[in-house]
């Protein structure tokens, strides 16, 4: 049955040109092509970045942060009440109304009820120390993956000429530093993927959590079918922009304010460049309408190509026939570039934040504001209600992500 079922799965005739077998396409003693049992390399590979992101934040990051007068202090435990542990659990955004309602419950201040709810926030918060290391794992590897991404294609032809993407596809050969390139980056975003649900929580959680399963999807299925060569594109195209976003977090955190300006407005037009322009402009449209023109030249196993160099062939049409997967590929392209639009629009609230408060503040971040526990206005009640106020442990604990902090304000990322 399962073998039934993926022979359906993988029908030549959906993912690959026509006239073309898998068979064609494996690897012997002249060639090498992508080989689909390559795809499991990248899982057991994820768990390596997890551990070497491990020691790189420890022993790297974190003694930086402490140099930097970065500690690892957890907020004060809120005394444990029913009511209002019910409510945040059900949602960590109240109401204004069920704030009114819960206060008038137990005879505080609407006040006192949200100092509660927020102070409840802070208790399951990251430290500041502990976003700035995990920023800084993220920076490492994209300047990593980034700087190694640009040596591998700096003399491939396909990274000049895109339409040496489409020439005699799919019998694209696999170099060495090709391979590492994807199994790296692949591998990243599978440790991402496993992490996903335990690091700093930001507002958009699930646009993050598609955006790691459509990047893996993408990669898995170009890998398996040979297209590679547009693959390497996207990647390299996506990696440069987190470089300036990770690093302008970082120097917000190091309080280095006109560093991170600076840093924060190239990341602006570098995003605007290569997520709007570049992507859309170049890669997707490329891809855009892989069908065949009438009559054209004919290159090895059958496949078309255009016998006129000097027409301008910025899109697969005058290439490669036209095969289904292209409905595949394009449909996840076009869901990266939906979310590029998202950010875009946080990105702006960023730099719109900026220009009224002159600092850099994530609007994706789940901050909270600055809390004084000494203050005798917000004070919360010694005694509530016995059914509702619990003695001196707090409930949950400073495990579970979120962003905020002290004096919250803190920078996301992609």
């Amino acid at each position: 049955m399962s073998r039934e079922l993926s022979e359906w799965f993988w029908n030549p005739n959906v993912w690959l040109p026509p006239n073309i077998t898998w068979a064609d396409i494996q690897s012997n003693e002249t060639v090498k092509y992508a080989d689909f049992d390559d795809l499991y390399y990248p899982l057991p590979m994820a768990f390596m970045f997890l551990v070497l992101r491990f020691f790189i934040e420890k022993f790297v990051w974190a003694p930086v942060g402490r140099s930097m007068g970065m500690k690892a202090m957890r907020p004060k435990r809120v005394a444990f009440n029913e009511m209002l542990q019910e409510a945040y659990r059900k949602s960590k955004r109240v109401s204004h109304k069920q704030v009114r309602e819960m206060a008038r419950t137990l005879d505080w201040s609407e006040r006192q009820v949200d100092r509660w709810l927020r102070l409840r926030k802070l208790q399951d918060s990251p430290n500041k120390l502990t976003r700035f290391t995990e920023t800084g794992w993220q920076f490492t590897y994209y300047l990593v993956i980034f700087s190694y991404g640009l040596h591998t294609l700096w003399d491939k032809a396909w990274f000049w000429e895109i339409r040496h993407c489409f020439y005699n596809m799919p019998f694209h050969p696999i170099d060495d530093d090709v391979w590492w390139y994807y199994m790296l980056s692949l591998s990243f975003y599978w440790s991402m993927t496993l992490r996903h649900f335990f690091d700093v929580k930001h507002k958009d959680f699930w646009e993050m959590l598609l955006h790691h399963v459509v990047t893996i999807s993408l990669l898995s299925f170009s890998w398996a079918c040979n297209f590679t060569r547009i693959g390497t594109l996207v990647l390299i195209v996506h990696d440069v922009a987190d470089i300036f976003l990770l690093g302008a977090k970082m120097l917000k955190y190091l309080k280095l304010k006109m560093l991170c300006d600076v840093t924060f407005a190239v990341f602006l037009l570098v995003w605007i460049v290569t997520r709007l322009c570049i992507y859309p402009g170049w890669i997707m449209y490329s891809m855009y309408l892989l069908d065949m023109p009438p009559t054209c030249g004919l290159m090895p196993h059958g496949l078309p190509i255009l016998s006129t160099p000097e027409r301008t062939t910025i899109d697969a049409t005058y290439i490669a026939q036209f095969f289904p997967v292209y409905y595949i590929f394009n449909a996840m392209l076009l869901g990266l570039l939906v979310l590029h639009c998202i950010w875009t629009y946080y990105i702006f609230l960023i730099a719109y934040q900026a220009l009224r408060a002159e600092q850099i503040a994530d609007s994706r971040s789940d901050s909270s504001e600055e809390v004084s526990s000494s203050s005798e206005e917000n004070k919360l009640p010694e005694d509530a209600p016995a059914a509702t106020n619990a003695a001196t442990t707090g409930d949950g604990g400073a495990t579970s992500p979120g962003d905020s902090g002290a004096t919250a304000v803190a920078a996301g990322d992609k």
